[in-house]
């Protein structure tokens, strides 16, 4: 049987597939690869319709939710480029239509394949959800062995954070910042890492969706913890976007920018892609938030410019 030719378009199934080492069987990812360099040699098969590099956050926020009221799509898809590749199995997810190309957005490059691939949507919005999916691209890939190996060397390691965080009774309270301008909590999975990693997020549930949040809702909680982990871009594009944070009123008065505890994460890598790197993510946070328990997170250098925030 011939091994599959995957088009990816969504990062999370791209890190599965090369932790279950399919790399070899990629021949075609989406635009927001760039930061995963392992495939960075790959054919692009769409891009965004606006160049989000000369826009600011609140300048996306607004671009991006027009398009949408009006019926349309921030994603172009390159349908030639698409069909040139003769990809047997395309990866996409049905979560948010903002984050990556849907099966609907799909539509009319699927009309030209011939023979027609398989579709391989991916859902999850919680850790278990997460795994699951792992397993499911697994099957797909005819690595259903590999998939079980994988998903359960990252259930030990999430379990192993769990077991020594569950009965503590100090818990920092935190806020994970998804998006600077307008304010967005992380939603879905990362409310769970939080937990799981001895923290307390009270503006976000497990399983819920990134919601937008009033300023002064985030005032009236004042939480220890202020971690930046915005989705889709990189840790020095998050420093700098997170600038804006200082003219909301009264910032420089919350507990967190008090004791110079706003951070900024890598969101992309630990935190907006349901794939292997959330555990990452939540072996980080247990050192953040308990140091004296897990030892303490990396000594990574401050930005200049916002020392409170460090990447």
């Amino acid at each position: 049987m011939p091994a599959p030719r995957i088009v990816s378009l969504l990062p999370t199934a791209t890190e599965i597939v090369l932790a279950l080492g399919a790399g070899d069987e990629l021949a075609g990812v989406s635009h927001d690869h760039h930061l995963l360099p392992a495939v960075a040699h790959l054919p692009v098969v769409n891009r965004l319709s606006y160049d989000d590099s000369r826009l600011s956050a609140a300048e996306i926020d607004a671009l991006v939710s027009a398009t949408y009221a009006r019926g349309e799509s921030i994603y172009i898809l390159d349908a030639e480029r698409l069909q040139s590749l003769r990809p047997t199995l395309i990866l996409t997810q049905e979560l948010c239509d903002v984050c990556a190309l849907t099966p609907t957005d799909l539509q009319r490059g699927l009309a030209r394949l011939d023979p027609q691939p398989e579709i391989l949507s991916l859902h999850a919005q919680t850790v278990a959800a997460a795994l699951d999916d792992m397993l499911r691209v697994a099957r797909a890939l005819g690595r259903e062995a590999s998939g079980l190996a994988l998903v359960s060397r990252l259930r030990s390691r999430i379990e192993a954070v769990a077991a020594r965080t569950r009965d503590l009774d100090r818990r920092p309270e935190v806020f994970c910042l998804e998006w600077p301008r307008p304010l967005y909590n992380a939603g879905h999975w990362t409310p769970e890492l939080v937990e799981m990693a001895g923290g307390r997020d009270r503006l976000a549930a497990p399983g819920a969706y990134s919601t937008r949040r009033p300023w002064e809702e985030l005032q009236a909680y004042d939480p220890e913890m202020i971690l930046g982990m915005v989705c889709g871009f990189s840790v020095e594009r998050a420093a700098r976007e997170m600038q804006s944070l200082r003219q909301y009123p009264g910032w420089d008065h919350l507990r967190a920018v008090r004791n110079r505890q706003v951070w900024v994460l890598d969101g992309p890598r630990y935190f907006s892609q349901a794939g292997p790197g959330i555990v990452d993510g939540l072996e980080l946070l247990a050192r953040m938030f308990h140091p004296g328990l897990f030892g303490p997170a990396p000594a990574l250098p401050a930005f200049d410019d916002f020392p409170a925030l460090i990447a």
